[in-house]
């Protein structure tokens, strides 16, 4: 029962130790966060999958990776605008998901993208799924970026605003948008109109996507037929997907020390080699205690063997026994080795 209790309370903390309960964490299990993309993406083995937790990774990317942004926490100071920039400018794919904060489009502004996200919530009253906060979206335009989506269910989303202030105006082109019955929820003296809530532009060699609802990654929504054949087409064509945590709340201990291995070749050498020294004194330890079992059997025969004033046919009989035994277990031994490549043979 205290063994039970014990191993009880190690699995909780190995799980504790390995999950989160940040809203769109890669490591939260639960209906808000976004497990389910990083465990979807990271099967397809054409795509590599990576967590990006320090901005001047985007350096080393090629052009064939696509980047997520889902509802950064803080926002991007100079720098860190100016490593995602590059990457987009180079010929770099990067996706935005944004609708409460500013962050992301502080981000989309730095980059010099046209478009911006409002802020304020849409609501459709005629073309919705569960109540008009969840309005469904409709494909505007036949584009690689849609794939087979036709549409797309929002939950408490925010629109894009294409007619910003960026440096490529005009360049904005509309993936999905509400019907025409929707309206922002804040301002009630705007009318009915269709809402951008997806769309593309480039910026430099890139590509920029900004979609005004981050909980499209959720694992709430991402599994909707459509919404998961969005995902994926935004993915299609890359060779690497990275998703960015670095403003993002910290990750659990165990997934940080694990991308902190694999990130770091000095890092996989030195556990590398700790393995083989732990391996070894292990062996060695066995081979030691093999040898005081050996030696202490082999004592034991001896002191058996000797002559204890039986007569001859006595201490033949008992050597003869004794001789009977290492015969006996080699025989076993092969019956048992024949029986098993039997078992071998007819498994085959």
């Amino acid at each position: 029962m205290v063994i039970g209790l014990a191993l009880a309370v190690v699995a909780t903390i190995g799980v504790g130790a390995s999950t989160s309960t940040a809203v769109f964490g890669p490591f939260n299990t639960d209906w808000d966060g976004t497990s389910e993309l990083r465990t979807t993406v990271a099967a397809d083995s054409d795509t590599t999958f990576e967590l990006v937790r320090q901005p001047s990774a985007y350096d080393e990317y090629s052009t064939e990776t696509v980047a997520l942004v889902a509802a950064p926490e803080r926002p991007y100071d100079e720098a860190s605008s100016d490593a995602l920039g590059q990457f987009v400018d180079r010929g770099g794919t990067l996706v935005v998901l944004e609708s409460g904060t500013a962050h992301g489009d502080s981000l989309l502004e730095d980059i010099g993208a046209t478009a911006r996200i409002d802020g304020q919530l849409v609501r459709d009253e005629y073309q919705h799924a569960d109540g008009p906060m969840m309005p469904i979206a409709t494909a505007a335009t036949d584009h690689t970026l849609t794939g087979e989506a036709e549409q797309i269910t929002l939950n408490h989303a925010s629109v894009v605003d294409i007619d910003g202030d960026g440096q490529h105006e005009g360049d904005v082109r509309v993936l999905f948008e509400t019907s025409s019955f929707a309206r922002l929820e804040s301002d009630s003296a705007s009318g009915p109109d269709s809402q951008p809530v997806a769309t593309v532009e480039s910026v430099g060699d890139g590509r920029v996507v900004a979609v005004s609802d981050p909980s499209l990654v959720s694992n709430a929504m991402v599994d909707r037929t459509d919404t998961n054949a969005f995902i994926q087409a935004l993915s299609a064509d890359a060779d690497r997907v990275v998703f960015d945590v670095s403003h993002g709340e910290s990750l659990p201990p165990v997934a940080s020390a694990l991308i902190t291995v694999r990130t770091s070749p000095l890092l996989q050498v030195a556990l590398g080699i700790a393995v083989i020294l732990t391996v070894g004194l292990s062996t060695s330890q066995g081979v030691r205690r093999t040898g005081q079992a050996l030696r202490t059997r082999v004592l034991e025969a001896l002191a058996s063997a000797r002559f204890d004033g039986q007569s001859e046919r006595h201490r033949l009989e008992r050597s003869s026994t004794r001789m009977q035994r290492p015969r006996s277990q080699d025989t076993a031994e092969r019956a048992s080795g024949t029986t098993q490549n039997d078992t071998s043979g007819g498994h085959q």
